[in-house]
């Protein structure tokens, strides 16, 4: 699964059980409304810093898969 992909369910997960809206996340997280509205919407993409920002307010974080 890609990072778009988990930032995508996440988002729409957290729309689906009316935790949050488009608007309250990108109020909280700081990011301009049609920005995430078409990321979300249009699945388009976005740039690594809105990318770090969903992560920061969704409490996301990167992990290895590989081991090494």
């Amino acid at each position: 699964m890609t990072i778009k992909d988990e930032l995508l369910k996440t988002i729409n997960e957290a729309i689906r059980q009316g935790r949050e809206t488009i608007h309250s996340i990108a109020k909280g997280s700081e990011i301009d409304y049609s920005v995430l509205y078409k990321f979300v919407v249009d699945s388009r993409n976005i740039k690594i810093d809105t990318a770090d920002k969903l992560c920061d307010f969704f409490g996301l974080e990167l992990t290895n898969k590989r081991k090494r």
